[in-house]
């Protein structure tokens, strides 16, 4: 299910001022967007802001957040291409 940045704001409390300067400032970089620019936030978007709010409310500065999010992102990126490559490996057995 896909939301907008009203709904967005609505439910995580954030100013969509903020959630356009997140994104803008790279805090959300798997944000899609339509063919007009119109931002589309996914669950996982919605948890991101979260944990963002959370490091946030912290004391964390929003650089450290940025190199933060960065890291768990390639993490992420690393899992979901180890899991392809194990599939693969099934396959070929």
């Amino acid at each position: 299910m896909e939301f907008t940045i009203k709904q967005v704001a609505e439910r995580t409390r954030l100013p969509a001022s903020t959630l356009r300067f997140y994104d803008r400032t790279g805090l959300m970089p798997l944000l899609k967007k339509t063919e007009y620019g119109t931002r589309k936030y996914s669950e996982m978007d919605i948890c991101w802001l979260e944990l963002v709010r959370c490091l946030r409310d912290s004391g964390m500065p929003l650089e450290d957040i940025k190199a933060f999010m960065r890291s768990v992102w390639k993490v992420q990126v690393l899992v979901n291409r180890g899991k392809k490559c194990y599939s693969n490996i099934g396959k070929i057995s």
